[in-house]
Formats: structure tokens, sequence, C-alpha cells
């Protein structure tokens, strides 16, 4: 999945703790960052996804639309009404690009969400890597 990032930012870590004159302030200040943006990305997440069932929603009405529309065109044909069935036609028709746009609008929800799902993930093995090389730090020195 993102194994990649993963073994090239780690690396990354243990060269700056590694070349730092006070390893345990970087990496206390790294967890606090990490920290952060986890929040950061979570909040963005709560949000697109609030915004996706807020499409959905609208999806699902204008979907409703469109049959209803449909169905009002094919009973005012059957008393004779063209008119009334175009018109009720054109209401559709409109229901169903409306749908359309909303469709992709939540398609694109969804991408997002999987990359913040994605970005969570990344952030949350780093903190667990931080977070192991501290514990295991402070028992080296805890011995000597």
């Amino acid at each position: 999945m993102f194994r990649n990032d993963e073994d090239f930012t780690i690396r990354r870590v243990k060269e700056i703790l590694q070349t730092a004159d006070d390893p345990a302030k970087i990496s206390r200040l790294m967890i606090a960052e990490l920290e952060g943006a986890l929040v950061e990305v979570r909040g963005l997440t709560s949000g697109r996804l609030a915004d996706r069932h807020d499409w959905r929603r609208r999806l699902a009405e204008a979907k409703f639309r469109e049959e209803n529309w449909g169905q009002k065109a094919e009973e005012v044909l059957s008393w004779g009404r063209e008119d009334l069935a175009r018109a009720a036609l054109v209401e559709k028709h409109n229901a169903l690009a409306e749908a359309s746009a909303l469709a992709s609008e939540v398609a694109l929800l969804d991408e997002l969400i999987r990359a913040s799902d994605e970005e969570v993930a990344k952030i949350q093995y780093l903190l667990r890597d931080l977070k192991a090389r501290q514990t295991s730090s402070q028992k080296r020195l805890a011995y000597h």
C-alpha cells in the first residue's frame, strides 16, 4: 500500500534523530507534530464524511424526482396531454442531469476520504514507531 513511503520516512526520522544534539527533544517535537497532523487530518475527514452524507441525500432526492417526473409523463400521456408529457420529460431530464453531477461529487468525496484514511494510517504508523523508539531509548537511559 504505502510501505515505501513509510520506509523512506522512518529512515529519514532515524537520520534526524541520530544527528540531533538532543534526540529526546526532537522525538518529542516530532510526536507532538504528528499528533497535531493526525487531529487535523481526522477533522478534515469528518468534514468530508458529513459532506458525502449530504451529497448522497441530495443524490437520492434527484433520483426520486427523476423517477417521479417519468411516472408523471407516462400518466399525462395516457390522458392524451402530450404538451404536459413533454414538460414532465424535460423535468425528468433536468433531474437526471443533476443526479449525474451529484454522483460525480459523491465519487470524488469517496476518493478524498480514502486518501485521508491512508494519510491517517501513515501518521499512526509513524507515531507508533516514534513512540516505540522513544520508549526504548528511555529504557536504555534508565539502565545506564
